[in-house]
């Protein structure tokens, strides 16, 4: 679609019914990270980048509704918070917020992004979200989604450590993996700044981060180590201040049902 000397339309929009159209939704990736069994098959093909539009094109399609009148937006996928980049268009829409051409900036998700983002989200101006929830119990949850817990952690681990060496021109990324005859260890390490040493005994409290001025709630790193502490194992950190950050998760090699999960019926 080619938004090249667009210029919109200032005539309000209405419906064959006669109502005005005032509540756009956007669906702004097809991708997600979770592979629902009613949504997804397990491997998907997705759309070609090139078939998409850019971030700067959906501001500008946006823009054109909101200059006909709408004056509610919702962001959608596939799964919106996983397209990369995503919070500057949040950021530019919230431009018509402040201004007052539009009345609400919202989205739909899954929320298993919800902890790296929720922060940034409130900053540009989103009050409220739809979560979308297919349940509340933790094995019909991964039946359906086929998205496992150790995934989020994983996932979690090297997204911070991409964080941490933002702005450095050649950032190193390393992961490794060692067997033992009990355990299994991952690490994830990067070349940040590293993590100060007063702090190295409180990052996986809750709310604890290194990034609250950057829309980080903290709450990452905390639930990632009780997951992992649920699957009978541990997650450490280790940093030298200047020489980055590695984090280690030790599982037992063979996994067995938490002692509360063995006893119940």
């Amino acid at each position: 679609m080619d938004l090249e000397g667009f210029s919109p339309v200032h005539t309000p929009l209405v419906d064959p019914f006669g109502r005005s159209i005032t509540y756009l939704r956007v669906s702004v990736t097809d991708r997600c990270d979770f592979r629902c069994v009613y949504c997804m098959a397990e491997n998907m093909t997705f759309l070609p980048k090139r078939d998409l539009l850019t971030l700067e094109e959906l501001d500008r399609l946006c823009g054109a509704f909101i200059a006909q009148g709408v004056k509610k937006i919702r962001l959608t996928g596939g799964e919106p918070l996983v397209r990369r980049g995503i919070m500057t268009l949040f950021a530019s829409l919230s431009r018509h917020l402040a201004s007052g051409a539009l009345g609400e900036l919202t989205l739909t998700t899954n929320g298993s992004q919800l902890p790296k983002f929720a922060g940034e989200l409130a900053a540009h101006g989103v009050k409220r979200i739809n979560v979308s929830l297919d349940t509340l119990d933790p094995e019909k949850f991964r039946t359906i989604t086929r998205w496992g817990e150790l995934q989020q952690v994983f996932s979690n681990l090297i997204a911070n450590a991409l964080d941490a060496m933002a702005g450095q021109e050649r950032g190193v990324l390393t992961l490794g993996l060692e067997a033992a005859e009990r355990t299994v260890r991952v690490k994830v390490c990067d070349s940040g700044p590293g993590i100060p040493a007063d702090k190295i005994e409180t990052i996986f409290q809750p709310f604890y981060s290194t990034k609250l001025h950057r829309g980080g709630t903290g709450l990452g790193l905390a639930i990632s180590h009780d997951i992992v502490a649920r699957h009978g194992g541990k997650l450490q950190a280790t940093s030298m201040p200047g020489r980055g950050a590695c984090f280690v998760v030790e599982l037992p090699r063979y996994l067995s049902l938490a002692p509360d999960a063995a006893a119940a019926p």
